[in-house]
């Protein structure tokens, strides 16, 4: 299986990765400003860790200011007592809005007015097989359990998946095979966790409807577009609709 690390998903830049091209890139700046230090942990560090010099390390790249990502810490003071909104690797470049002070509870990345995280427990067959990951959006049809009491359908689109999850709640984000689940500590059979981001209504309305109605989850399998939200972090499609009601 292919493993991505949680929400990372996102555009974390581990410094293996970045060697090779801030290398390639430093030599297009030939000059004395050469050989910048920079923090990196020095061990794998999951999101919600609160950070202090113990698990923080300096590091000098031998690379030009203007090769580096924007944000990139270079002393570790504004590192410290702060925590990761996402999961890191050992030597990773540490970047500074992936790090939060801890207010009000708040660890999670894409954080925003109104925003929930809910989780649903799903079998493979429920959730495209889990051909998903952290970042890719889903619609979430809910279904009546039992006809006979007459209600309706719920639709809920464009619903952005903060993470997979195993049993257990490792985060386990990839798109993988039954087969390759096996490997990664997931029994094929066995159901995962669908960590979904959603507005406050949202959450309401699902986890009022999971007491009548079983969730289906499908992937959406269409090109981004600009949000019309101005809260939603993400910034791509969003569009939300509801078919009866809970």
């Amino acid at each position: 299986m292919r493993t991505r690390h949680f929400l990372a998903a996102a555009s974390v830049i581990g410094l293996a990765a970045a060697l090779a091209v801030l290398l390639l890139a430093g030599a297009s700046h030939p000059g004395s400003n050469r050989g910048l230090t920079v923090v990196v942990p020095n061990r794998d560090l999951p999101a919600g860790t609160r950070l202090h010099a113990g698990l923080l390390s300096m590091k000098t790249l031998p690379v030009h200011a203007d090769d580096l990502p924007a944000g990139v810490l270079k002393a570790l003071e504004p590192a410290e007592d702060k925590i990761l909104l996402v999961p890191v690797r050992r030597n990773e470049l540490l970047l500074q809005d992936r790090l939060g002070t801890g207010d009000a509870g708040v660890i999670h990345p894409n954080a925003a007015a109104g925003r929930r995280l809910v989780a649903l427990a799903l079998r493979p067959e429920r959730a495209g097989g889990w051909w998903l990951d952290a970042g890719d959006r889903v619609d979430v049809h809910l279904v009546p359990r039992n006809p006979s009491l007459g209600l309706a359908p719920i639709l809920l689109e464009g619903l952005r998946v903060a993470a997979v999850l195993d049993s257990k709640g490792r985060p386990v984000t990839g798109r993988f095979s039954g087969e390759e689940v096996q490997q990664t500590g997931m029994p094929a059979g066995d159901p995962a966790v669908l960590s979904l981001e959603v507005r406050r209504e949202e959450a309401a309305i699902l986890t009022e409807a999971l007491a009548t109605h079983d969730p289906t989850v499908v992937v959406v399998n269409e090109p981004n577009r600009p949000s019309s939200d101005p809260d939603d972090p993400m910034s791509s499609t969003d569009a939300t609709s509801h078919e009866g009601g809970a």
